[in-house]
């Protein structure tokens, strides 16, 4: 085989190597300030919790105090995901909540000062935590609900947000499996709308 052609087909296999992996793209609105290093270094474990799952993620961030970052108007269906200072007042001591249409996930509050008194309280770094929360927040996005065990737990105590701090919090085979055939018609589809309609309720996680 001459050279040329075998480093063409090697490129073409890799092209569609890629294509086979779905991407998740969630944008995070960051209403509560977080500090820069933090916002940058939660994306990491966030996209190694769905790389476990054979599912490529991107989390552009905006900072909405300084409008730095992704800062561009929602697009249409876009995900996005929340980050606001703490949780309203009487609410359930969670990390975040996903506000749902029926079955349908149409964005996520993510609770900063919740994630990071528990980061701090368990010896795990805060951005870390972070990117697990967002995680779970986005697998609700994508249609699943609360297991008994894993990243979709819907109480993160002890166990959990230590096994956080050691990268082995993750998806289910079933729900990796799950969030693989909900990408396909999903981006194909525009993914989620984004305003919830009236009768959109809330629904509270961990």
């Amino acid at each position: 085989m001459r050279p040329c052609l075998a480093v063409l087909i090697c490129v073409a296999l890799a092209a569609a190597a890629r294509a086979q992996v779905p991407t998740l793209r969630v944008r995070v609105l960051d209403y509560a300030g977080l500090p820069a290093a933090t916002l940058g270094n939660f994306q990491a474990p966030a996209r190694a919790v769905f790389a476990q799952s054979g599912i490529a993620s991107e989390w552009p961030t905006c900072s909405i105090r300084s409008g730095r970052g992704n800062c561009q108007p929602l697009a249409d269906r876009e995900l996005y995901i929340k980050i606001v200072p703490q949780r309203p007042p009487h609410g359930k001591a969670s990390f975040g909540t996903t506000v749902r249409q029926g079955s349908r996930g149409l964005f996520s509050y993510v609770f900063w000062s919740r994630v990071e008194q528990a980061a701090r309280q368990y010896g795990v770094a805060p951005s870390l935590l972070l990117g697990h929360v967002v995680a779970h927040e986005a697998g609700h996005l994508l249609g699943l609900d609360h297991a008994a065990s894993g990243i979709m737990q819907c109480e993160f105590a002890a166990p959990q947000i230590l096994r956080a701090g050691q990268g082995s919090l993750r998806f289910s085979g079933e729900e990796g499996a799950a969030l693989r055939d909900a990408l396909g018609p999903r981006l194909a589809a525009g993914a989620l709308p984004l305003q919830p309609a009236p009768e959109a309720r809330r629904r509270a996680d961990r």
